[in-house]
Order: C-alpha cells, then sequence, then structure tokens
C-alpha cells in the first residue's frame, strides 16, 4: 500500500501523498495553457485534495443533467462512492482466490 501512514492519519492523506507524485511525474510534460488535474482514491473511496475541484464540477453537471439542481450533487458523490466500493470488493474478491472454479482459474 502507497503513502499507508498518511492515509492512516488524515482521509484522503494517501490519495494527497500520491497526487504529488503525479505532479512531480507529469507536471513538466503538461501543455502549456493546460493544468494537471490528478484524481486520486484512497482504498476506502477518501480522496486527495485536488480531486475536490473537478469532482464538485463533474457533480454539479451531473445534477443538471438529472434535472433536479445544485442541491442533487449528493447523488453523484453517492453513486461515486457506490461504485469506487463496488471496484475495490471485486478487486479483493480476485486476489483473493474465493468464487474460483475449474473454468475460471485465478490470475496471478
Amino acid at each position: 500500500i502507497r503513502h499507508a501512514s498518511c492515509a492512516a492519519n488524515v482521509p484522503g492523506g494517501g490519495a494527497t501523498e500520491y497526487e504529488k507524485v503525479k505532479f512531480a511525474r507529469y507536471g513538466s510534460v503538461i501543455p502549456l495553457g493546460s493544468r494537471l488535474l490528478p484524481v486520486v482514491f484512497d482504498t476506502l473511496g477518501a480522496w486527495g485534495d485536488s480531486a475536490s475541484e473537478p469532482l464538485d464540477v463533474v457533480a454539479r453537471a451531473y445534477a443538471f443533467k438529472l434535472g433536479i439542481g445544485p442541491s442533487g450533487t449528493h447523488l453523484f458523490y453517492a453513486h461515486l462512492n457506490a461504485t469506487l466500493l463496488r471496484h475495490v470488493a471485486r478487486l479483493l474478491l480476485q486476489n483473493s482466490g474465493v468464487g474460483e472454479t475449474p473454468l475460471r482459474p485465478r490470475l496471478l
């Protein structure tokens, strides 16, 4: 687990620390006039500091598309949270050996 000590101390801490890695790695290759916005999540769904702004933009657009206005942004975050947790659960199950069958061998 990368940046585990930060993740253990502050929600989103590990994601925020890994954002620094993304800025260091890709910051110099971003075209002039563009902005790097890494969206990094911790294992249980907390996101890094730089993810808040783009996620808020997407949440408002999602609420607008549903026709429920800005107060409906919580639906986007609920959907995002459920999606992330499902994905993490799927990865954990794939790597645990649970549900293996002769037709579906465990991938290493």
